[in-house]
Order: structure tokens, then sequence, then C-alpha cells
């Protein structure tokens, strides 16, 4: 697939001689990837904590970016897998709209409108290198360069109201603002927040600018403008266990918030075993083995037995071994199925050789 193309040239200072040695939190904004997980999100388009909009997109564990990817003011997602990128046009249920490839599957990629035309597209990072392409379409870069240092945390956003988007560097609360997408320093720097806070970048008051909104938990803290100070506005929204991410999801010219929800975990301890077992390789034959050993084993009962002799769902001996996974093993299923299917596979290999021996001996 088509990759940035190389260009080369003397890489300049940038922020060299503003390093720090504080560790920064990952940014979850438009023009970053979402992170967390799960394919369901929640949208708002007011700071009142309430959902207007809830759908889903792609799969739990993909790469996400919001953007305006057709020019019509509304920010929407956009699924990585590798190269490929799978874009949906509108925030509701439903498949890719197109799709087209960009750079590497190791690149880092950051989503915004380099050139003020009203449509975001794409840009490569490679260390303190930055490949930028104009178009959403398969191609090379269209020009290179290069800002900060190659171990900054980036955010994206248009900081002076000129349509144009651009970098900051975040170094820990510190946050070094460039306004053009050219090799260089700093334009300024202000302050915000604490190094662990995760960050959100929007136009929460629609005058063209964006600026920073702190996320602890599920409670945003919004700040109006590029400078030191206190946040401007304060809510609530979602989950404590949400991703956040901001946007403008109905084209009034202002960002809001939204989250991006991981997927419910299932109470049933077999299903809990099944996406473990999942995880090992194992398909739906050893998961029938594994049911039969532990229903003649426990009855799948996280409490049978007793803590001091055989005890839990696997029927540790004593039941204390299960510790190794965690402390919670007296009463976490998902504890004791992990210790179980590594007893199992230590010792037998698979569930079915587990259930095999136990079917000639009445124990594993």
């Amino acid at each position: 697939m088509p990759s940035p193309r190389l260009r080369f040239g003397a890489l300049a200072a940038g922020l060299a001689a503003l390093a720090l040695a504080v560790p920064a939190a990952p940014a979850g904004a438009q023009g970053t990837p979402v992170g967390g997980t799960g394919s369901t999100f929640y949208l708002a388009d007011g700071f009142d904590g309430v959902t207007t909009a809830e759908f889903t997109y792609g799969a739990a564990d993909d790469d996400v970016y919001f953007g305006d990817w057709n020019g019509d003011g509304v920010d929407t997602p956009l699924v990585r897998r590798g190269g490929a990128y799978l874009v949906r046009q509108s925030n509701t249920t439903g498949g890719a709209d197109a799709v087209f490839y960009y750079g590497d599957e190791a690149d880092t990629v950051l989503a915004g409108d380099w050139n003020g035309d009203g449509v975001d597209t794409l840009m490569v990072r490679r260390g303190g290198a930055y490949y930028v392409s104009n178009s959403n379409v398969t191609g090379d870069a269209d020009y290179v360069f290069w800002f900060g240092n190659a171990d900054d945390t980036v955010l994206v956003g248009d900081w002076d109201g000129d349509g144009v988007d651009t970098l900051a560097v975040r170094r820990g609360g510190a946050y070094y603002v460039s306004n053009s997408n050219g090799t260089g320093d700093a334009d300024y720097v202000f302050w915000y927040g604490n190094a662990g806070d995760e960050v959100l970048v929007g136009d929460w008051d629609g005058d063209g600018v964006d600026t920073l909104g702190v996320v602890r938990g599920n409670q945003f803290f919004l700040r109006n403008s590029t400078t030191t100070g206190d946040a401007d506005q304060v809510f609530y929204f979602g989950l404590a266990s949400d991703t956040p991410v901001a946007g403008d999801w109905n084209g009034d010219g202002r960002d809001t918030v939204g989250v991006r929800r991981p997927p419910a975990q299932p109470s049933d301890p077999k299903e809990i075993a099944r996406l473990l077992l999942a995880e090992r390789g194992w398909g739906d034959d050893q998961y029938n083995c594994l049911v039969n050993l532990w229903n003649r084993e426990s009855g799948w009962r996280v409490n049978a037995g007793y803590t001091s002799g055989p005890y839990g769902i696997p029927q540790a001996n004593p039941g204390y071994k299960m510790a190794s996974e965690g402390a919670d093993w007296v009463t976490n299923p998902e504890t004791q199925i992990r210790w179980g299917l590594g007893y199992i596979e230590g010792r037998y290999g698979t569930p079915c050789a587990a259930w095999g021996h136990f079917q000639s001996v009445n124990w594993y």
C-alpha cells in the first residue's frame, strides 16, 4: 500500500531545548485516537450531561478518530485498521461510507484540517517528523515538517482561529503551541491542569479557536482560552469507565463532548470462560470439555468448597493458590477461571485432555 513519500532536510532544533522530564497522559481528542475500547458511542450536543445521540461503529478494539471528513461541519468517526481507514459520514449505526489507505501499519496518525479547506485529513508522525496529506485518498504526503521531540505527546487544534489545525506539544501540565505546520519552535507556552490529566481539544464556545478540556473520571473541566488559569465550565457526562472524545456533532460550530463505552463484561462464569479460552486460542471443543469438567468439580460455583481446601470453580487445592492471579480470588470468577486455565494448560495441555484424565480417575 502507498506510504508517505520520504523527504530529507536538516532537522531543526525545534523544542529540544524546552524538554521536560515530566510524563504526560495521552490525549483523547479530535485529531488524536480516541483510545479505550468499545464500539458504542454516546454524544452530547450541550454541556448539561444529556445524551443526544447513541450509535455503534467498528469493532471494540479498533483505533477510532473523529473528524469532519467531507466538509459538512459535522464530526463523525473514522476507524483505522493498519494502513486502512474506514470513514463513516454520519453519527449513526452502519458500515463505512468510504475506505482509503495512507502510511504504514506502525505509524502514529493524527487528523486535522491542515490547509483550512474545512475537511479533516490525516498526518503521519514518525518521531519528530510529520507527513501531511490534504486529501482522504490513497497517496503520498503533500509535505513534511518537523516539530518537537520524538517522545512528545502531541495535540491537534486551531489555536489561533485561522481555520488551520496545527500542533501543540504537551509536557506534563505545559503546552507548547505552534500556529503553523512548519519546522520551528513553539509560538507560545501555557499551563493547564495536572500532569496526569486526560485532555481534550475543542472549540467550546464557538469562537473559532480550539482550547483545552481536562477530564477526571466523568467530570469535564473546559477552558475557553489557551492561557494559564482555571476552568470556565465544569460538568459531568457518561461514566468514569468511559473514554471521552470531543467534536461538533450537529454542525453548529461549537464542539461538545462524547464518550466511547467499553463492552459490558459478562457475569456468567461460563461466558467469562469462553472469552478467556479464546484468548488462548481454544475453541468450542475445548469450551465444551471445560464445561463438563467444572460441572463435575464445582457446578461452576465460585464459593464451592472451603478456602483451606479444594475451592472455587476450578477446585484449586488449597484455594489460596489462586491468589497468584489476584487478591480477589475468593469471590471473583474471572480470577478463579484464569488460574484454572493456567493450571490445566501447564499440567494437561488442554481442557479436553484434563477432562479425559478426570473421566479415568475422577480427579484432575
